[in-house]
């Protein structure tokens, strides 16, 4: 078979490969695509993806399938306080107050004593009624003293009222005006020591009655 002849249109040099590099350079000085760059640089290329073709995922990002994460449950918001109330577990916080057993009687405030105080020709001064734990006119001989326990104080003779502290079983009553002003029982203040001494706390006791008898003065030396 006889070769073929070269194309009459173009030289026969124009087929070797020296040309055809030639003209590879030629067209891309010119500004054109080289087709065998372009066939290198696709070839370099990751292959596109197609549809329904696996598609790597980031560690961030959830994998398909899997129900997404939990959103965290915020607690319930407390009502809001009243103005001016102490926060809650504070030193000045509302504490529960629990219930507790009446007290027997005379504990805690003791027993009440009340009366009246007599005295018809008052010349002034206050008028002081003691209560003592112990017998006072038996302290006069050498005994021991007794304390006052309670004590009331009026402007004027009429009625009176004191509390004796718990504890105590039985007192002695005593009242005084002090006309001298002294503070104290003097030799012609009014005065009187209860005849139904001692008094014996059992409960409240009322309708005591204090007369005070002015004495007559010493005489003189």
């Amino acid at each position: 078979m006889a070769p073929l002849a070269p194309d009459p249109g173009y030289p026969a040099d124009m087929c070797s490969p020296l040309r055809l590099s030639a003209a590879v350079l030629l067209v891309s000085a010119c500004g054109g695509r080289d087709p065998i760059l372009d066939r290198a640089e696709a070839l370099d290329a990751p292959p596109a993806a197609t549809a329904g073709s696996h598609q790597s995922t980031s560690p961030e990002s959830p994998k398909r399938g899997t129900p997404a994460a939990p959103s965290p449950v915020q607690p319930a918001e407390p009502p809001p306080a009243e103005p001016g109330a102490p926060p809650t577990g504070s030193a000045d916080a509302p504490k529960p107050v629990q219930a507790q057993p009446p007290p027997p009687p005379g504990a805690g405030g003791g027993f009440s004593l009340s009366g009246e105080v007599i005295l018809a020709d008052h010349k002034g001064g206050s008028i002081r009624v003691d209560v003592f734990d112990g017998d006072q006119k038996a302290a006069s001989g050498g005994g021991k003293r007794p304390g006052v326990v309670a004590m009331a104080r009026l402007d004027a003779p009429g009625p009176f009222q004191v509390t004796v502290p718990s504890g105590t079983d039985r007192v002695w009553l005593g009242a005084f005006a002090d006309e001298d002003q002294d503070g104290k029982p003097g030799p012609l203040d009014p005065e009187i020591w209860y005849a139904a001494n001692p008094v014996v706390l059992t409960g409240d006791t009322a309708d005591i009655q204090l007369v005070l008898e002015r004495r007559e003065p010493p005489p003189h030396k």
